[in-house]
């Protein structure tokens, strides 16, 4: 599901926000330190260029706002697995979510609108981590068991383990885009074979630690046998 932004909700004249059916209405300490954190987007005397027009328009305001935006995300991101950590899946919330991110609620609220498209993000956000951890490992034996320590002591994936069994499933399916093409370019840059048939080899073998983690020692022990397998 592709996470969208939506603006707030006002219902008689109250600034009101929707979560899984629960109606929440933002306190002003929300409402004041979501502007704050827009604020960091704007221009100031150091960083833009003399001539005034770049005042709204040049790059310096886009590159702050992006950085502001990727800030956010990443509280979004940080947040929910904390909350997802402690209390599973169904005991996440987008308040806790955002208090545990160092978010004000309005602000994450303005880059994803409920819970399901937070955790979008969060899977989005944590597969293309995995990737970059594989694409960046200085031989493929290693990469795999990287990724099978991050995939086997993931602190979100740990919560579901022991409140939501049955999200687990879910879990293990998800092989996402940047994953694969990783995966892809892990195996062609040492020369194996990147056809789907190996990728989908090293993603089930990933997705087994999501139920059974087993120990750090079995995961390298497989990785290296994995490793050399792979024609």
């Amino acid at each position: 599901m592709a996470a969208k932004s939506t603006e707030p909700v006002h219902i008689d004249g109250q600034l009101t926000f929707l979560d899984t059916g629960v109606e929440e209405t933002a306190a002003p300490s929300d409402l004041a330190d979501a502007s704050a954190a827009d604020v960091d987007a704007a221009p100031n005397s150091d960083e833009v260029d003399s001539d005034p027009t770049n005042l709204l328009t040049g790059p310096n305001t886009r590159i702050r706002a992006g950085n502001v935006m990727h800030r956010a995300r990443a509280g979004a991101v940080r947040g929910a697995i904390d909350a997802i950590a402690r209390r599973g899946l169904r005991g996440l919330t987008m308040v806790e979510a955002a208090d545990r991110g160092g978010l004000a609620r309005a602000t994450l609220y303005n880059h994803v609108r409920d819970k399901d498209a937070l955790l979008d993000l969060v899977l989005t956000a944590e597969l293309e981590r995995l990737g970059a951890i594989l694409a960046g490992a200085t031989d493929l034996a290693a990469g795999l068991a990287a990724v099978a320590d991050e995939v086997a002591d993931h602190p979100a994936i740990a919560g579901i383990r022991a409140h939501d069994q049955a999200a687990l499933g879910m879990l293990a399916a998800a092989d996402g885009v940047a994953v694969r093409a990783a995966v892809a370019d892990a195996l062609a840059t040492r020369g194996r074979g990147a056809d789907a048939t190996n990728v989908d080899l090293v993603l089930r073998w990933l997705a087994s630690f999501v139920t059974v983690p087993a120990d750090a020692a079995t995961r390298r022990a497989q990785a290296r046998t994995l490793a050399r397998t792979l024609g």
